[in-house]
This record gives C-alpha cells, structure tokens and sequence, in this order.
C-alpha cells in the first residue's frame, strides 16, 4: 500500500507533533503554517487529505484555505477541534486508502466521509466549521447575514444535522406577522383572552422537542422583548389569557439581518436579550463571497428551464455584486431563461433586471 501524503494545517507546533504521532504509520506528512499555504502549488502536491486545526480558526485563515482548494474539491478536509478527533479521523483514512487502492479508482474520486467536514463547493471553510459545532450542540444559534444569504436554509441544515433531526423543524418569520398578534403567535391564547381570540397553541408549543428557527427577531417590541427573555430564561411560558405554565423543549436559532449590536447600543434591543440569543453566532457568508455556490445554484436554476450556461455567462454572473444575494440570483436565471430562445445562455442573453 503506498504512502499518501497529508496535508497538515496548524499555528500549534503541539497539534503538528501531535498529528505526526498518530499517523505516522500509515502516512507521509506535509506541515504548513495556516499563512503559508497560499504558497502551495495544490497541482503539484498529491494529498489523500488536508487536517486543519480547529481550535485557532479565524475567518482570515478561509482565504488561504478557499484558495489552495478552488480546482481540487473533492479531496476530503478534516476540522480537528480536539485531540480526539485526530485519532478518529486517523482510522477513518486508513479504511478510505484500502478501499481506494483495492477498487483501483482515482484518489480524488473517493467518496466523501460522513464524519468530515468536505471542501464542497457551496460553503467556505469557515463557515462549515462553525457550523459543525452548532450541529453537535444543542445551544441556541444567532445567524447573522444579509438579506437572501441563506439563513433560513442554513437553520434547516443544522436541524437536520443535529440530534434534534427526527422532530420537526418550525420556522417563524417575525416581519410577517402583525406587531399586535406575534405574542399569541409564539405564546398561544385562550379563547376570550381578547377580542376575536380563540384556543391557540402558538409556534412554541407546536415546535416541541423539534427545532425552532425564529427569523427577524429584531422586529419584536421593546415589551415582547421582555416577555421573549423571561421565556429563554425559565424555559417556561402561558397562552395570552392564561396562568398555566408551559414547557418549553424547543432548540432555538435565531436570525436577522440587521446590525443587532447597534441596536443594542441604541437600547432599542434588550442588551440581556442578546446575550440569550447569541450562544453560538455564525455570520452567513453573502453569495459574492461563495463563488462556487453561485455557479451550483445558477445551473441548477437554468436546468429547471431547461437551458445551460456557457462560459461567459458563468463569468458575467460572477463579475456581478448580487446584492439581493439568492434570491436575486434566481429572479435573474429564471428571468435570462424564459427571455432565451436558444439552449444555452451567453453574456447577453444574463438579464440582472
């Protein structure tokens, strides 16, 4: 069995060590400092996997990372963020080179692993990473992006990943709901508690031992603020109406995509509320910045059409900001689709608005 090389990516000379230990047996080693892989020549260097170090991420490192893997993104990626997982993973790439070499197919063809965390086209690095720890934990989320970004599906995704993935999944946009009606939407109401009220469960009661996406939670009245916080903190609440407590057994994650620290500084969003909210806070990546994802998502829309996208096209829509960001981007497709005439798309026939 030959010798494959893996690549390890680390600022701790301890995790490097570490990481020599552990797979030393099975494989030869390439150890770089996080800043120093923009320098790699990923043609030239030949790699089963790639180990980063989890525990000193940043956002900054995603750059180099994104980089190094723009033409080669079926080589499998693991994010260690403890000791532990190396010795997991360690075993997990041992079984992978003896199937690999056994059927004889191509290295980078190999099925991906269902414990990794896989370069895929459709999320950066950093951003997979934070959401693997919200998919191992039940903490409650805050997602943060703009408009469109995907943070509804985003929810979804760590619903469906997390130990919580046979309940039912419950989203509730607060910006859709009259101002005067969201406390008997989240809360539930007697019949009688007020003028045309009648027995309601409301979305807390509803989304029990599922998962709870809750969008726009910045559109909640100064007083419903303080309602909502007396819930997070006594996992309890009462229909409007009523005095009979409720359990709460709900995973809860939030979103919005307004500058919520500035409201808070502004008093107009309860600073205590906040702290409740934001456990884990994860910044959903705008579409310009996931490049790989807009080229997925702009084919899968003009297939839908039945139409394809040359070459010119895909760089015309890359060279756009999308500031609208998915949604936007799939007005546009299907818009530039039902305009053509012919099968594939070119640079004229992409129509923004």
């Amino acid at each position: 069995m030959s010798r494959e090389r893996i690549l390890i990516v680390s600022s701790r000379k301890e995790f490097i060590s570490f990481c020599k230990v552990v797979f030393e047996r099975d494989f030869d080693f390439f150890c770089v400092q996080t800043e120093e892989i923009s320098f790699i020549r990923p043609e030239f260097f030949l790699v089963l996997a790639v180990l980063i170090d989890g525990s000193c991420f940043s956002c900054g490192e995603s750059s180099y990372i994104s980089k190094f893997f723009k033409n080669t993104l079926e080589r499998p990626i693991f994010v260690c963020f403890k000791e532990s997982d190396c010795l997991k993973y360690v075993s997990a790439l041992v079984k992978l080179k003896g199937e690999v070499s056994s059927s004889g197919k191509d290295l980078f063809c190999a099925e991906k692993l269902d414990e990794c965390i896989c370069a895929e086209n459709n999320l950066c690095l950093g951003f997979k990473a934070q959401i693997e720890i919200a998919c191992k934990s039940d903490s409650t989320v805050l997602l943060l992006g703009e408009s469109g970004s995907g943070k509804n599906h985003t929810a979804r995704f760590i619903h469906e990943n997390s130990i919580r993935k046979n309940s039912k999944f419950t989203s509730f946009n607060l910006a859709e709901i009259n101002p005067n009606l969201i406390e008997s939407s989240l809360f539930g109401s007697i019949k009688g508690s007020f003028t045309g009220a009648e027995e309601n469960s409301g979305i807390f009661e509803e989304a029990s031992n599922g998962t709870l996406f809750i969008d726009e939670i910045c559109e909640l009245s100064l007083e419903s603020q303080g309602k909502f916080l007396g819930v997070l903190d006594s996992r309890e609440f009462s229909k409007v109406g009523s005095s009979k407590k409720i359990g709460l057994d709900a995973r809860l994650i939030f979103a919005t995509d307004s500058k919520i620290s500035e409201l808070v500084e502004k008093n107009l969003f309860k600073k205590q509320l906040f702290y409740r909210i934001s456990v884990l806070v994860i910044n959903v990546p705008p579409l310009r910045e996931r490049k790989d994802e807009l080229v997925k998502i702009a084919e899968d829309c003009a297939s839908v059409f039945g139409k394809k996208l040359s070459s010119c096209a895909i760089k015309k829509l890359l060279d756009f900001s999308w500031p609208g960001n998915i949604r936007q981007l799939k007005n546009c497709i299907e818009r530039s689709c039902v305009s053509a005439k012919k099968e594939i798309l070119f640079a004229d026939d992409i129509i923004f608005f």
